[in-house]
């Protein structure tokens, strides 16, 4: 049996066949880059100085120590290649190992983007205990190859204000294989008062992406995207469930038709979009849905947007459901919630409340383009009195839409209903003025 302090100690031992090597860290004793090794003598394997260690000593080029390890790889395995506090390389060999990596406690310094070549696993410690940091405007997580992608319990921060950067960044390119992505409990936040990300997650083509348990936060001026949903092709059924994102430019944003690598089908893009009890507050704009065609599904549940300019904004889609959320235009704000090209599907039992001394529309269906088949019913609007301000707006393009059964508060001048279109229905909506 052979013993090493480091990386570097094993390398100056030669080992006979299969000799047991018991090495007590990657750089000194103790930090966490120790394990059990054994000699293959007839091994040419490529040296990662983390599960596989060439020692200098040999004539021949055969001869390597091979680390002892089931599951998951252990980033601290691969320490010797930190090169002036940046972790990117270690972390990246540790991914090229097998795809499965774990950051166990501690802070770790990114300044080149991580890549992938296929099924990758990240998993820290705890998303209390394990930051991804960097000082560059730079994706820290750029993955680019198709695959099962799983993103779990990280703290991310850009420790900079970013231009261009994400904390992650996806793309799925390949339409035929099979691609997952699973993001779950995530903070991605600022470390100064200014510093931010340009994204917080961004995901071009997300096939059955799943987004749970997020928190992102923005600088309150910044250009910050939340979370961005790019389509130059069909994807299906992304989830996004408990994410809040707070002091962004755009809360969530979701756009097909998108050029990437310049290619572009405006005939395809996402569909079957569930947003579940999130929160979108202290942004400019809440949500912004803009498909160049008219792709079927988007449900927002349960959730809570706080914006300055407007709250949610759909533009061509089919199939729409939103119900049970509350949403609350401050400052400026011109809508609770503003259609474009929308068929079929209902708005229900949400809360709308306008703060701000604009003329806001709770929901505005005013576009140039036709807006038909949308039921709102059992909403609440309670409108500031200071102005001219409207519980619902059907436009002139508007047609065959229902407004059922809801109740519009606060009214100084302006409509409960205004109805400009053709056979829409109006039944039981209730106005309360201000006297």
């Amino acid at each position: 049996m052979q013993t090493a302090t480091s990386i570097s100690a094993l390398k100056g031992i030669t080992g006979t066949s299969n000799e047991i090597g018991i090495l007590l860290g990657a750089l000194t004793p103790g930090d966490g880059g120790g394990g059990t090794f054994y000699y293959d003598t007839n091994s040419a394997l490529s040296e990662n100085e983390g599960t596989i260690v060439k020692p200098t000593g040999p004539p021949t080029a055969n001869g390597r120590w091979i680390r002892i390890y089931e599951g998951t790889v252990n980033v601290k395995w691969f320490a010797s290649k930190v090169v002036g506090g940046n972790w990117s390389p270690a972390v990246q060999a540790a991914i090229q190992v097998n795809g499965a990596i774990f950051l166990p406690y501690g802070s770790y310094l990114i300044n080149t983007p991580l890549t992938n070549a296929g099924d990758t696993s990240i998993e820290g410690e705890s998303v209390d205990h394990t930051t991804l940091y960097t000082t560059s405007d730079i994706n820290i997580i750029n993955f680019t190859s198709a695959g099962s992608i799983t993103i779990r319990n990280l703290k991310f921060s850009a420790n900079t204000i970013q231009s261009s950067g994400a904390a992650i960044r996806l793309v799925f390119p390949n339409p035929i294989a099979k691609k997952v992505g699973h993001i779950e409990n995530i903070r991605i936040l600022r470390s100064g008062l200014s510093d931010t990300f340009k994204y917080g997650i961004t995901v071009t083509n997300p096939q059955e992406l799943v987004l749970r348990d997020i928190v992102i936060e923005g600088n309150g001026i910044s250009t910050l995207i939340g979370v961005d949903l790019l389509s130059n092709r069909e994807a299906f059924s992304p989830t996004i469930q408990n994410v809040k994102v707070y002091d962004a430019k755009i809360g969530l944003q979701v756009k097909s038709g998108v050029k990437v690598g310049g290619i572009e089908d405006p005939q395809l893009g996402i569909e079957g979009v569930k947003v579940l009890g999130c929160d979108f507050t202290r942004v400019e704009t809440g949500v912004v849905v803009d498909n160049l065609y008219g792709g079927p599904g988007f449900n927002l549940d349960n959730c809570h947007v706080n914006a300055k300019l407007g709250c949610l904004s759909i533009k061509n889609i089919n199939q729409i459901f939103i119900s049970d959320s509350l949403f609350y235009m401050e400052d400026d704000a011109l809508y609770g919630i503003d259609l474009v090209t929308v068929h079929d599907g209902s708005i229900s039992c949400c809360k709308f409340f306008a703060q701000g001394a604009a003329a806001p529309h709770g929901i505005l269906a005013n576009g140039t383009a036709v807006t038909t088949e949308i039921k709102v019913i059992h909403n609440y609007f309670f409108l500031n009195s200071t102005g001219n301000q409207t519980g619902i707006w059907f436009g002139p393009s508007s047609n065959r839409n229902q407004a059922l059964y809801n109740t519009v508060e606060g009214l100084s001048s302006g409509f409960d209903v205004l109805n400009q279109g053709a056979n829409n229905v109006l039944v039981g909506n209730i106005r309360h003025n201000i006297e």
